[in-house]
């Protein structure tokens, strides 16, 4: 039997290599699996042994090198041992993240999103083999769980415009994000409901975030992602705002507007995490980008009107899948390949 050994810290890892282990598993594969899902992972007490007993090791590429801390070890015991072992980039540039860059060259397989990711990754790491197989949670974006009419009642909302805000998992980041999106609305009184969503990675205390509620009068309302989770509430969005997040990605496969807040803080943070303060999804047109409140309030006006060609472009980049499964068998073909 074939054993594989799955090791991400970060949720889009965890998700994706998540679905690659069902999927194994039901093809014969031995999976063990430590996966944190944007938390501590549990227990790594038997990661040693299991690095060992499998034939071949999956990390993901968690957003610092303190989170990433458990796939670098995966990397060293894989190493030490002789086995093989490979990286699985669930966001764009990832092969340019400054603490990963000598386990990267040294892998066996670097699965990556699209052609873009895999020439811009093979020029940066020569000699590396580097394989196009896509997202597996990508591809369930195009599959909600829930209606719009669903969601909204759960979460209290009625048939107006809902402008979504995604948090990230930086608190003084989520802090200017729906600082400028709450002067907006109030400076030009505009009627709508706003929910901030959490992200599944956000170690701040809820109670950081309260005075949001009272100070602007009730107009925003909070959502934990264990009373519903960002990614679910897209569907029954008008409008979303974040400061770099995948959930643009899924929003380009509901045709969902998207508007990012690229204040200073977040693309400082963005150039930490990536290298670069360049963002895919605002490069290929499909999202629109405010760096300060007035050129976020131009981008939100002329999504309002419907003049910002973003569906236009969500149509061009997001094909929708008519299946599930593709991403994963493209993954499950490469390992059976690396493992005759």
């Amino acid at each position: 039997m074939k054993s594989i050994t799955l090791v991400a810290r970060d949720m889009g890892g965890s998700e994706a290599l998540g679905l690659l282990a069902e999927y194994l598993g039901s093809v014969g594969w031995q999976t063990h699996t430590f996966l944190g899902y944007g938390k501590q992972i549990a227990s790594l007490n038997d990661l040693q042994g299991a690095v060992e007993g499998s034939d071949i090791t999956l990390c993901g590429m968690s957003s610092s090198p303190e989170l990433a801390a458990p796939e670098l070890t995966a990397f060293d015991l894989a190493k030490a041992t002789g086995k093989k072992f490979g990286f699985f980039a669930d966001i764009f540039n990832s092969h340019r993240r400054t603490w990963l860059q000598d386990q990267l060259r040294q892998a066996d397989v670097f699965f990556v999103l699209n052609e873009d990711e895999a020439a811009k990754a093979r020029q940066h790491l020569p000699g590396v083999n580097v394989v196009v197989t896509g997202n597996p949670v990508w591809e369930r974006f195009a599959f909600p769980k829930f209606t719009a009419t669903e969601i909204r009642s759960q979460l209290g909302l009625n048939d107006g415009r809902v402008l979504l805000v995604v948090g990230t998992k930086e608190l003084l980041i989520n802090i200017a994000l729906v600082s400028a999106v709450l002067n907006l609305v109030h400076r030009h009184n505009w009627h709508c409901q706003i929910v901030y969503s959490f992200h599944p990675g956000d170690r701040n205390p809820v109670a950081l975030y309260e005075p949001l509620v009272a100070w602007s009068g009730g107009k925003i309302q909070l959502v934990l992602p264990e009373t519903m989770a960002g990614t679910d509430i897209v569907p029954a969005a008008d409008v979303i705002v974040d400061s770099f997040s995948t959930i643009g990605i899924q929003a380009g496969f509901l045709r969902k507007p998207v508007v990012t807040y690229a204040s200073g803080l977040a693309l400082g943070r963005l150039k930490v995490i990536t290298g670069q303060e360049m963002w895919e999804p605002i490069e290929q047109g499909y999202v629109m980008s405010g760096r300060n409140d007035e050129e976020l309030q131009r981008a939100l006006l002329s999504v309002f009107s419907g003049n910002s060609g973003l569906r236009q472009k969500q149509e061009a980049m997001f094909l929708i899948p008519t299946e599930l499964g593709r991403s994963v068998g493209l993954l499950a073909a490469e390992l059976e390949r690396l493992v005759p």
